[in-house]
């Protein structure tokens, strides 16, 4: 008998294991995942529509993504790439985990120009947002595009008023709301002295 034909094979490392999704931010995420035995790195991908299309190439088992879009939600998978002379061989990809970021919640909400019968708010900026809701006693009461209002309505003089604010941010048609900011109170200021007058008065 002559010798046997040889057979090559490239080997393909499995899918990993326990891919998890972190989100630290509106805009940053954290994917983790095991360790692949024959990886020499990874290849992340996410779900662009109905296609999936490479992220990054990751030495470690750990990737941070920033610049995702507030209020969104989307999906990815990770495989574990073995090197083959100077070819990339890609394993099998990993279940997909889904990454689903917040609206960012104002802050430094701040009140100031008290008068009798109205107050300015000002917060801080949220990147993306579309406008502000301003909640005054907890209602529902002004929408605004800029991140400061004059409240006016229906304030009376010299009483507490509480007010907090949340971003709305759009998003493929659809509209997102941030948590509510810490609460701010504000006193209006006493009423004018009215029937304030002099007497006539003798020498």
């Amino acid at each position: 008998y002559g010798p046997a034909a040889s057979v090559s094979a490239t080997p393909v490392c499995a899918a990993p294991k326990n891919l998890k999704a972190a989100v630290l931010s509106p805009t940053t995420a954290r994917l983790s995942w095991a360790k692949t035995a024959g990886a020499t790195s990874y290849r992340v991908q996410k779900l662009n529509g109905k296609k999936w299309v490479n992220v990054a190439d990751a030495k470690r088992t750990v990737l941070n993504l920033s610049g995702l879009t507030p209020a969104a939600a989307v999906s990815y998978r990770v495989c574990a790439v073995t090197k083959v002379g100077k070819k990339n061989v890609l394993g099998k990809f990993s279940a997909a985990v889904q990454v689903k970021t917040a609206v960012a919640t104002p802050s430094s909400l701040l009140v100031s120009g008290e008068s009798t019968n109205s107050v300015k708010l000002s917060w801080s900026k949220v990147s993306g947002a579309t406008d502000y809701v301003v909640y005054q006693n907890g209602k529902l009461t002004y929408v605004t595009k800029t991140n400061s209002v004059t409240a006016n309505k229906g304030l009376s003089p010299n009483t507490v008023y509480k007010f907090t604010v949340r971003a709305r941010v759009k998003v493929s048609g659809k509209i997102a709301l941030s948590a509510f900011s810490a609460a701010a109170r504000a006193k209006t200021a006493p009423a004018a002295v009215s029937g304030f007058e002099v007497a006539a008065e003798k020498a």
